[in-house]
């Protein structure tokens, strides 16, 4: 009788955990102490109006399949889509390639842009700096001393040279 109560104990407690986790849940798991689509994760669900629908795939590249996605939260319908003019708020997307497949995602803190007059060459030059948090699924301790839900991550800037290719992903009022 004893060893029967116990399990229906034990049964109760998994069901309830099981069926307790939203549904807007982070659908991404760790690798190691980071990883850089569940952090893009959590600071969608920190920033934006919504949390849109991120399919399992494990794969930051694959989050440019979300552009066009739509939600409606209070009346209010959100758009994902890509954006030529970057700004605090919004991704950075490397997609997968042969040197990385699985892509990088980034959180944009900050634009700024740096102008200057190239004498020999009589050009107006423009270099473009975006300030990131960002996570890897090789996160260690010293080069990503930050935590986030036990996720690592850190801050960091990358120019627009670092950025060709990539895609940017914001949102917007529908």
């Amino acid at each position: 009788m004893f060893i029967k109560k116990n399990l229906i104990i034990v049964a109760v407690i998994v069901v309830f955990f099981t069926f307790a986790v939203p549904v807007s849940a982070n659908p991404y798991s760790l690798y190691g102490q980071g990883n850089c689509a569940l952090f893009a994760y959590e600071m969608m669900s920190k920033f934006w109006p919504t949390t849109f629908t991120v399919y399992r795939h494990y794969n930051a590249g694959d989050w440019v399949k979300l552009i066009g996605q739509k939600k409606k939260r209070e009346g209010v319908i959100f758009e994902i889509c890509s954006t030529d003019r970057p700004m605090a708020g919004d991704f950075i997307i490397w997609p997968s390639s042969l040197t990385n497949p699985l892509g990088h995602i980034a959180f944009i803190t900050n634009v700024t842009q740096s102008c200057y007059v190239d004498l020999e060459l009589s050009q107006f030059k423009c270099d473009t700096f975006y300030d990131v948090l960002e996570s890897s699924n090789h996160a260690e301790d010293y080069f990503f001393a930050n935590t986030l839900n036990g996720c690592r991550y850190r801050e960091y800037w990358y120019s627009n040279t670092e950025t060709d290719g990539c895609i940017f992903l914001t949102y917007k009022k529908v």
